[in-house]
């Protein structure tokens, strides 16, 4: 039974994993910076607590875009429209 929990191993950077896509450091660190005032100077554990925001809300919207693909659905333009099966 060797295999049976063989999990893959990441790469450091990589700070979740939602259906097979990486959500990576660098695209947390993103969303942080265009949130946050780089002169306000946030204290180190409400700079991690930001950062961890911003981590669920892409792990939520990885989830969503999976779950819309799925039930054939189309974001465009603010609106969501169904897709004729193929």
């Amino acid at each position: 039974m060797a295999g049976c929990n063989k999990q893959t191993q990441h790469a450091p950077d990589v700070w979740a994993v939602v259906n097979g896509k990486e959500v990576r450091r660098d695209e947390v660190e993103k969303y942080y910076r265009t949130r946050v005032n780089p002169r306000a100077g946030a204290f180190p554990e409400e700079a991690l607590s930001l950062k961890l925001n911003v981590l669920e809300e892409l792990i939520n919207n990885e989830i969503l875009l999976e779950r819309a693909k799925k039930l054939n659905l189309e974001a465009s333009d603010g609106k969501w429209k169904i897709n004729s099966p193929s």
